[in-house]
């Protein structure tokens, strides 16, 4: 019960905050992330056949954006 309470402190907190800023002053920020992942590994063999992939086992890249409005 004491943690819904805390949040919903900050909660009150965070829209009395938010009030207090004009509309055309604000700004609205939104953070996405895409993961590079290598090959899905995904293709065709004979029906009944298993279909074998390689995969390196290590992570590769990820593309982080930020948006702002």
């Amino acid at each position: 019960m004491a943690i819904k309470n805390a949040i919903a402190k900050n909660v009150s907190s965070f829209l009395d905050t938010l009030a207090s800023i004009a509309v055309n002053d604000r700004v609205y920020i939104d953070e996405s992330g895409i993961d590079q992942p290598d090959d899905d590994g995904y293709g065709g063999c004979e029906l009944g056949e298993h279909f074998h992939a390689l995969k390196s086992g290590q992570r590769r890249g990820r593309v982080n954006m930020l948006a702002g409005l």
